[in-house]
């Protein structure tokens, strides 16, 4: 629920609204609640509607809330190191 800059492996994660990533997550299901600045690599991907997204996306599906902040590059791919 803090900040971290650095990288992310998990098989399922999920980022609280008062979290705060700088660099790449990779994972099989992410869960974006907080802010998160980088990239993302997931098979499932969920944006609430307080997660901030800016970076690169590379997954296979996705939900949006409406509220969510989005500003991506978007890449339909499955998970490489999740």
């Amino acid at each position: 629920a803090g900040e971290l800059d650095g990288d992310i492996n998990a098989d399922k994660l999920h980022i609280a609204s008062t979290a705060i990533i700088n660099g790449v997550v990779t994972a099989q299901s992410v869960t974006i609640d907080g802010r998160v600045l980088g990239s993302v690599v997931a098979d499932k991907l969920y944006l609430s509607a307080t997660a901030h997204f800016e970076g690169e996306l590379h997954c296979q599906g996705f939900t949006v809330d409406n509220g969510a902040y989005v500003d991506a590059k978007f890449t339909k791919e499955p998970v490489r190191n999740g």
